[in-house]
This record gives C-alpha cells, structure tokens and sequence, in this order.
C-alpha cells in the first residue's frame, strides 16, 4: 500500500471516529481548561475557492483532570495528512491581572516537502472573559512553536480570537490567524464564523477566511462541534 493511499484511508478513519463520537468550544481553545471527564471534537472541513482545494480537520480534547487536557489535533486532504498532533494542556497558577493562562506540549508530525517529519509543538495561551454591549464574550490568544526534529527549523502559528455570545444558543467569532513558517513569509488572515447550537452540546458553525497578508485564501468552511 502506497503512502498516499494510506494516509487517504486514515482520513476516511477520522471521518468514521467523529460519526462514532456523534452517535455516541471552538477549536482554538485558549486557556481554559476541559472539565475532568467530559471532553470536546470538532469536525471541519473548508474549501478554498482561490486554490480549489479542500481541507478537513478533527479536533478533540479530554478533561483528565482539573489541571490536565489532553487532545488531539489533526487535518489534510483527501489524499494526503497534513499534521497529525497529541497535545497536553497545563493550567498555569500565574495569570495577570484577571488572564488565564496555561502552557500546551505537543508531539506528532507534519507533512513538509513531500515526506512526514517529526515535531514537537509547545505553545502558551492567555485568554479572559469579557462583557460587549452588555453579553458575555471571551478573548484568547494562542502562540506555537513547530520544531522539526530533523532539520533546524521553527514555524511560528497562532490565533487571536474573540467571540461574544449573541443569545443563548448563537455566537459569533472572529479570528485572526499567523504564521511565520521558516521557508515562505509570514501570513496573516481573517476569519469570521457564526455558531448555533441546534441541540443541546451540538453546534453548527459556518465561516469563512478571506487573507489579510501574504494569503491569497478566499474560503468558506463548516464545522460541527460535540460536547460530551
């Protein structure tokens, strides 16, 4: 079995995982923390209409206990896995002023060049509850490191997210996504979404990426969120 043909049943594999998961928080989580035994996926899947690609992604995350979480972080096309990551979560006892903070460890690989290189990825979020015309919202940001083990190489990513609870089943969020990969420049876009939770620990949400910087991504994705 060849390794694009592999990796292509490994993404069929997360798409049966999530379905399981489903029968049975957005995706940039910030600092805070899963509740011990209760956990989080997201299923998302994007198409850009400047490169006609499409990309799906599966995001999970466990409460083990009330200063650990555990997850995982992977997406690709339909041929090929882009990143495949396990990540632990640590809640930080110093925070200023009213932030949260914690501290994130990753280890997995990423698909650079044509072939799977492994990396580790440690990353610091900081993030707050806030008030908006009188709703409740939150703002977070999330810094990460991709170190490759077999090159001396560092790409930079992060996520400044703000989002404000529209009612008490819709919101709506904002992000402003970077990167500052060793081999091209770095990147800035922006993506908007809309989320409603049409059943209780199930949202839908719809958004889109338009480049800010360096980026030509002109997208639109769709997500379903589970609680449990």
């Amino acid at each position: 079995m060849n390794g694009k043909r592999a990796e292509g049943m490994l993404m069929r594999v997360l798409v049966y995982i999530w379905v399981l998961v489903w029968l049975g928080g957005p995706a940039a989580a910030g600092p805070w923390l899963r509740e011990p035994g209760h956990g989080f996926a997201s299923l998302k899947t994007e198409y850009d209409a400047d490169s006609g690609d499409s990309y799906v992604s599966l995001f999970a995350e466990y409460g083990w206990n009330e200063r650990l979480t555990l997850g995982l972080d992977m997406g690709g096309t339909g041929e090929s896995m882009d990143k495949a990551m396990a990540f632990s979560r640590v809640a930080l006892r110093w925070s200023p002023f009213d932030f949260k903070t914690a501290m994130e460890l990753g280890a997995g690989y990423y698909w650079r060049q044509g072939m799977r290189r492994p990396v580790a990825r440690p990353g610091l979020s900081i993030g707050r509850g806030l008030t908006v015309a009188g709703r409740s919202g939150w703002i977070a940001l999330d810094a990460r490191a991709v170190l490759f083990q077999d090159y001396p190489e560092i790409d930079w990513e992060g996520e400044l997210t703000f989002g404000v609870n529209l009612s008490e089943r819709a919101k709506a969020i904002v992000q402003i996504q970077g990167g500052d990969p060793f081999r091209s420049g770095r990147y800035f876009k922006l993506s908007p979404s809309w989320v409603w939770e049409w059943r209780t620990g199930r949202h839908l949400e719809l958004g889109a990426t338009a480049g800010l910087q360096n980026s030509k991504a002109r997208a639109v994705s769709l997500a379903l969120w589970h609680h449990f």
